[in-house]
């Protein structure tokens, strides 16, 4: 006891913390921003109808009002994956390693991506998961598209009429 005492009082103490003053760009191979708790309960009250569905996991985009960036949240439920905490690591790392690949590429600025992890996510060979989120964010880009065209409708009622 005595020695653990004369040893930590050796020890010189730190005066001040470490605060970066810039912040590094994303680059390719960097992983998104990802949401804090307090931005993802309040982002799952708000409906949408940009979502995508496969046996691997759901992927749900919603607007966002900083266009510049997108955000990521995984979401790795007991309920689905088991009381395995192992499990619903190795998910979120595979699927982590999957935003990486595809998202530089795929994704749309502006829009916060939500990942409800399935137990395929963890099981599935890893370029069927590729291929899968690559899909997946493919999918979202077309209904964004559909959604930001304006809508005439004036051409809907012509076309009724024919």
């Amino acid at each position: 006891m005595f020695i653990t005492k004369c040893l930590l009082a050796a020890i010189p103490k730190a005066t001040s913390t470490f605060i970066p003053k810039s912040i590094p760009k994303q680059t390719p191979n960097q992983i998104p921003k990802s949401l804090t708790t307090d931005e993802l309960s309040s982002i799952f009250n708000i409906r949408t109808t940009i979502i995508t569905v496969n046996d691997a996991f759901t992927l749900k985009a919603i607007k966002q009002t900083n266009p510049a960036e997108y955000r990521v949240a995984i979401v790795a439920g007991k309920k689905k994956l088991g009381k395995l905490a192992v499990w619903r690591k190795k998910g979120q790392k595979r699927i982590r390693a999957a935003i990486r690949a595809t998202f530089p590429t795929h994704a749309t600025q502006g829009y916060d991506y939500i990942f409800f992890i399935n137990p395929p996510a963890v099981i599935s060979p890893w370029p069927s998961l590729l291929d899968k989120c690559t899909k997946s964010l493919i999918g979202l880009n077309r209904s964004i598209d559909r959604q930001k065209r304006p809508r005439n409708p004036k051409n809907v009622m012509e076309t009724k009429k024919n």
